[in-house]
């Protein structure tokens, strides 16, 4: 189990989208703290060695800013902006049910 979290599948081979990319993805990541950081370097580590070569990102520290490009969020759900949610058809009332 430990070799497959988090299980990367559906980018096997090229991490595609992001692999193949010609301009870093967007990152955005709602906590600054131990877990959050090791979630997305554990994420992103896993992505380049599927990908068989660092994957390159630009960090932002607003959502607003990134606008309608593919990005990558790490973080809880309760903390993602409910435009974002909406965009991925993720019902915003979900977040209630995920607060601590």
């Amino acid at each position: 189990r430990v070799g497959q979290r988090p299980n990367l599948a559906a980018m096997a081979g090229t991490a595609y989208p992001y692999g193949r990319a010609t301009e870093p993805p967007p990152l955005f990541i709602d906590r600054i703290d131990a877990d959050t950081l090791s979630a997305a370097a554990t994420l992103l580590g896993q992505m380049a060695i599927t990908a068989g070569h660092p994957i390159a990102v630009e960090t932002f520290a607003s959502p607003n800013t990134i606008g309608d490009r593919d990005a990558i969020f790490i973080g809880s759900i309760s903390q993602m902006p409910t435009t974002e949610l909406s965009q991925t058809n993720i019902s915003t009332t979900s977040q209630a049910s995920w607060r601590s």
